[in-house]
């Protein structure tokens, strides 16, 4: 969620140690973690996210297309209006601020800037209309948005750990997923906007959810180092629902900091702790690709559409794109640092000094 992030929301999530967002932004030329990474649903762009500012490059000769660099303190998650039109920039200031910045990226226009919260937005994800957005924030709470963003918005507060990764699946079952550092999951009722099923399954934070294509199962990171499946169904006699695991796998030694799904959903890929990025079947969570470029944790994970080119990035401030059936590594990606900023002049003592008689 993006770490997400994202998200999808990717997500990737921002959750492992302060060096990652306590330094705000970059004020010379050393390298920033790379924090969130999305494609855009056409896949023709790639949106990466690290301290302070958001860059999009275009996949065909990987060249800087756009940036938006006034981005508060660190990006934490990404995630694109299914119509490729906005880009979600979820960021903030810890235990200070939550700011959901909604940049329309053909535009001029600086971003729409949304306070939301009195704390960071860690998860983003839109329905697949593009009308409605869950926000996952560091205050433990998930807030429901419509879009184009109004003051009809609704607060979810049943997590007990910061909310690290939300998911809508793409077909209309009516559900969407949570996840938090509470080790949580839960299954929402879109109507009602109540939880219907909750899972404990995981024995650390969850970084990341994505749903696979029938809409009641999905999967979900962890910093376990394992990757769970679960299942959701809807008992007909009692009209209660229930739900159950049906799978989980060893991904990262160290934990898994981030997971994405391809836009179809038949792949997804991860982040670890212990610097691999790997790609994996969502139908039988057999791993088909695993990357060793990295020499430093990865952070963010994306996937294009079909789930043929994937990208990661990290603590090292770089972005690894490869194609992954053909194991080759298609570009690197070492991103700017923000311009150095003027440094305040010195305070100085601005009362007069008393004249000694």
């Amino acid at each position: 969620m993006n770490i997400r992030f994202s998200a999808i929301a990717i997500v990737a999530t921002m959750v492992l140690a302060s060096f990652m967002f306590g330094a705000g932004p970059a004020l010379s030329d050393t390298p920033v973690a790379v924090t969130a990474i999305s494609f855009s649903p056409d896949g023709t762009r790639l949106a990466i996210g690290t301290s302070g500012q958001v860059l999009i490059y275009n996949t065909v000769d990987w060249q800087l297309l756009s940036s938006y660099t006034k981005v508060e303190d660190t990006v934490r998650s990404l995630a694109w209006k299914p119509d490729g039109t906005v880009l979600a920039i979820g960021c903030g200031t810890a235990s200070e601020s939550g700011t959901l910045l909604l940049w329309t990226v053909a535009s001029d226009a600086p971003p729409t800037a949304l306070k939301l919260q009195q704390d960071t937005i860690e998860s983003i994800a839109f329905s697949k209309n593009g009308t409605a957005m869950l926000v996952g924030a560091n205050d433990n709470k998930v807030r429901c948005i419509t879009y184009p963003p109004s003051t009809d918005s609704q607060v979810l507060d049943e997590h007990n750990g910061r909310v690290t990764a939300v998911a809508y699946p793409i077909n209309d079952t009516g559900l969407f997923a949570t996840g938090g550092m509470d080790k949580m999951v839960k299954v929402w009722d879109e109507k009602t906007r109540k939880p219907l099923v909750n899972f404990d399954t995981a024995e650390a934070g969850i970084t990341g959810l994505a749903f696979l294509p029938n809409g009641t199962q999905f999967i979900g990171s962890s910093l376990d180092g394992r990757v769970y499946w679960w299942q959701v169904y809807k008992n007909q006699k009692t009209q209660q629902w229930g739900g159950y695991k049906f799978r989980q796998i060893d991904a990262h030694d160290g934990g898994v900091n981030c997971l994405a799904a391809s836009g179809d959903l038949k792949r997804f890929i991860t982040g670890g702790e212990n610097t691999q990025t790997a790609v994996w079947d969502s139908e039988n969570g057999n791993r088909r690709k695993l990357f060793h470029d990295a020499t430093q944790p990865i952070y963010a994970v994306a996937l294009n559409t079909t789930g043929s080119i994937g990208a990661s990035g990290g603590r090292q401030g770089t972005v690894w794109v490869w194609e992954v059936d053909k194991d080759a590594l298609l570009t690197t990606i070492v991103l700017p640092s923000l311009p150095k900023r003027a440094q305040p002049p010195a305070k100085t003592n601005s009362k007069p000094n008393k004249k000694r008689t």
